[in-house]
């Protein structure tokens, strides 16, 4: 089987991290004290969201970004457990890609495969191939031949289920209020694990 899984908040833990480098950012740089609500708060997702989770103006997120982004995107914690299936799923046979939209001009980083190369060689995470500046995760995973996707975004995974591509939805804060009807949430690795043993 060939499996696709996402970098950002599916394989890591990325929102924490980037949230107390914002945090870091917001007192330190811009010397504010404004207190954030945990609903701005948690629109923060990968980046997308920081001018209004943040409360700042694009330029202030822009300036965020080029300081610390890349630092955030090299060193966010791999998910317990992990490492040790994606060994494992990979010893029984199966085809690891790793998939992300990680992006150069968006997230204003000098190379998102260098960058997330990096990452998953510093974590030691096996994978056979790596997709960054994904956009369409749909036609990426078609034309790889994707069996199975695991991401955080429940509009990804509705997308590729709706069109025959098995996806199980990695639950965070951030999506756990959502409703699935036809994707498969899951809560942790080994979750993953014993779900696709079944799949």
């Amino acid at each position: 089987m060939i499996i696709g899984i996402d970098i950002d908040d599916t394989l890591t833990n990325t929102s924490e991290l980037l949230l107390a480098y914002a945090q870091k950012y917001d007192y330190e740089d811009l010397k504010r004290t404004v207190s954030l609500s945990k609903d701005t708060v948690f629109s923060i997702v990968n980046g997308n969201s920081l001018e209004s989770g943040m409360l700042w103006s694009k330029q202030q997120s822009d300036s965020f970004k080029d300081k610390y982004h890349e630092l955030v995107l090299t060193n966010a914690a791999i998910k317990p457990f992990a490492k040790e299936i994606i060994d494992k799923l990979i010893e029984e046979g199966n085809e690891i890609f790793i998939i992300t939209a990680r992006n150069n001009k968006g997230d204003r980083i000098s190379d998102s495969y260098s960058i997330s190369k990096k990452l998953l060689e510093n974590k030691h995470i096996k994978y056979h191939k790596l997709i960054t500046e994904c956009s369409d995760k749909l036609n990426i995973c078609k034309e790889n031949n994707i069996n199975l996707f695991i991401d955080d975004k429940l509009e990804t995974c509705s997308e590729l289920q709706n069109n025959g591509i098995t996806a199980f939805l990695m639950n965070t804060p951030l999506n756990n209020h959502l409703n699935e009807k036809e994707v498969i949430r899951v809560y942790s690795w080994i979750d993953i694990y014993y779900k696709i043993k079944n799949f």
